[in-house]
């Protein structure tokens, strides 16, 4: 194995575990949360999603050394609009998130960056 092809699996393990994690803290402080679908989706809906009462977060979580806040942003935005479509959900109460791992510290102090216009259209769509 080439010595690119350890770090592109070492960058993608830590991605997964990244994602585990993510995913553990969500349902350890309480949120119906399950990994996103894989097998045999054409179209990437999502990592992680957060079932709520009437609606959904679709994250898109992110464990890079170079940080690209627009790309993660439009990134989990097509992919929440790809769980939306393959479900008939109304696309205005699956916010898109993505969560970036911060470095050196615990799951729940990661950054979690959301369009302001897309918060906003989740909460009046989900009658907050």
């Amino acid at each position: 194995m080439s010595d690119l092809s350890k770090r592109n699996k070492a960058n993608n393990d830590a991605g997964k575990r990244w994602q585990r994690d993510l995913l553990k803290h969500l349902r350890e402080v309480g949120f119906d949360a399950e990994p996103g679908p894989k097998a045999g989706a054409t179209k990437d809906e999502g990592d992680t999603i957060v079932r709520l009462d009437q609606a959904r977060i679709v994250i898109e979580a992110k464990n890079e050394k170079r940080v690209d806040l627009a790309g993660y942003v439009t990134e989990a935005t097509r992919e929440a609009v790809h769980y939306a479509q393959a479900r008939t959900y109304d696309v205005d109460k699956v916010l898109p998130l993505a969560v970036i791992k911060r470095r050196m510290a615990h799951t729940g102090k990661a950054y979690a960056v959301v369009e302001l216009d897309a918060l906003l259209r989740f909460l009046r769509a989900i009658g907050a």
